[in-house]
């Protein structure tokens, strides 16, 4: 191992290696990366598969030759956002059937290319020592991850559910969340600008589905699909069931972009242009209102004001930047407003806030999922009923969920499930209150916003979402290493 590492720093200094290194390394290669995944992710398989491949040489190369992994964290947040339709979106296709539209043979490419890249990505980590560095650091996430992991993978046992595709779902998870921190955690490891790094590139993914977004509602404007018309042809509102992009659905769409909103808030906070970065941050957030997704619209609005709160009273902005703070609340809450009055939410405020969150009692009420769940629970409350529901009637697993983080761990992981579940959320509030800093505070929020959002969706079950959690999880963790570092040097 010692011999090929050496090998490989010594090509890495070759000037144009060097030279792409450095690049890697910047800002630059995550906006590089991301405006490949926009002009690959609107295009048919003609274009997208080839670029996805062109992605993956740039990352595959970088792990092998640069000795500075944090490179990684742009195909970690941005390259299942490439994909592209193979078949015909935004005219003729509201069946939003989005793995359907895939071809299979451009399915096992992108299976191909996930194996090499995280091949190359456990070479890199194994050459350099950083895994057998990770576990001599401490971690406050990993007996909780790993517990929780236990309960995954024990999904459905013993009950009558109890089938090998609860387990295949549960290893999927596990992988999301375990094994993707223990990889992040390595990754972030002896790096400089580290943690700015990450938020450059959880901002990037904002600005890839913002812009992915835009291109999809030229589409459906020249297809007639953008506005709700009214029986005069009056424009009343936006037709969100045409809102879908190859990977995901409006409501998708709308909690991945919010997700980026405590990055842009953190790059406020730290660098020379924060009005670009809070007008940024403010832009997620009206993409979230325009997709209409219920609970990204609210729990990006208090992320947005916390993330306000958070850097006008501890950093000192410039002046510009609180009147940009004063005119983003403002203005946030002049469209909130406006949404209400012109949605009749003013009276009868409870019925209309119950009937904004699906809690009502009609054909779609959260209410009746989360009863079933509790049933479910109730049937095998040690090792949960399952993560499939076999009482669901969508065709996606996924939508059959019961739309609440809790419910869910609880019917579907059991006892065993909720414990360690309740141990993990008990490690995120120790890592983060725990000698807080502002950083770790703006950091906290976007774990906190998959959560919240969780609680009226099954946000935390996805591997996209879970992959931006944990992301987070070891910059908390990696700012923690910091101050520890601090504190024994001043000793």
């Amino acid at each position: 191992m010692n011999t090929v590492k050496e090998f490989l720093d010594k090509a890495g200094k070759f000037p144009a290696i060097r030279v792409f290194n450095r690049f890697q390394s910047s800002p630059l290669y995550l906006v590089f990366f991301a405006i490949i995944c926009v002009f690959s992710s609107t295009n048919s398989h003609y274009i997208y598969i080839s670029h996805m491949w062109t992605l993956t040489f740039f990352v595959t190369f970088g792990l092998i030759f640069n000795p500075d992994t944090k490179p990684f964290l742009a195909p970690f947040f941005m390259l299942y956002y490439a994909i592209g339709s193979d078949a015909t979106y935004f005219v003729n296709n509201p069946s939003q059937n989005i793995l359907g539209s895939i071809a299979p043979k451009d399915l096992l490419q992108m299976y191909i290319m996930a194996a090499v890249i995280l091949s190359s990505l456990f070479f890199r980590l194994a050459i350099s020592g950083k895994f057998r560095q990770l576990f001599k650091q401490k971690n406050h996430f990993i007996f909780g991850l790993l517990l929780f992991s236990a309960a995954l993978l024990t999904n459905g046992l013993f009950s009558q559910n109890q089938n090998f595709e609860n387990f295949l779902y549960g290893a999927l998870a596990v992988v999301g969340l375990a094994v993707a921190y223990l990889a992040i955690r390595a990754v972030l490891l002896q790096t400089e600008n580290t943690v700015e790094y990450l938020c450059y590139a959880s901002f990037c993914l904002g600005y890839t589905v913002l812009a992915q977004f835009a291109v999809l509602c030229v589409k459906l404007y020249k297809a007639g699909h953008l506005f709700r018309l009214s029986a005069s042809g009056s424009v009343i509102g936006i037709l969100e069931t045409w809102m879908y992009l190859p990977w995901g659905v409006s409501n998708m769409i709308g909690a991945v972009v919010i997700m980026s909103i405590p990055s842009a808030i953190y790059l406020a906070c730290s660098r020379k242009h924060c009005v670009f970065y809070y007008i940024s941050s403010f832009l997620f957030l009206l993409c979230a209102f325009i997709t209409m997704g219920r609970t990204s619209m609210v729990i990006g609005a208090l992320a947005f004001t916390a993330g306000v709160i958070i850097c006008s009273f501890f950093n000192k902005n410039s002046f510009a930047c609180h009147i940009v703070n004063i005119a983003g609340i403002l203005t946030l809450g002049g469209v909130i407003l406006l949404y209400f009055l012109r949605s009749g939410y003013v009276s009868n405020v409870l019925e209309r806030i119950l009937s904004f969150f699906r809690l009502n009692q009609d054909g779609g009420s959260r209410l009746k999922l989360w009863k079933l769940g509790i049933s479910d629970f109730q049937a095998a409350p040690i090792f949960g009923y399952g993560l499939i529901n076999p009482n669901g009637s969508a065709a996606n697993d996924y939508s059959n969920m019961y739309h609440n983080v809790i419910v869910q761990v609880l019917a579907s992981l059991g006892i065993f499930g909720i414990l360690s579940f309740a141990v993990h959320i008990k490690e995120l509030i120790t890592a983060t209150f725990k000698k807080l800093t502002k950083e770790k505070l703006t950091l906290f929020l976007t774990p906190a916003m998959i959560l919240a959002t969780s609680m009226f969706d099954n946000f935390f079950f996805y591997l996209n979402f879970q992959m931006i959690y944990v992301a987070f999880l070891a910059a908390i963790e990696f700012i923690n290493d910091e101050i520890n570092s601090q504190i024994l040097t001043k000793e």
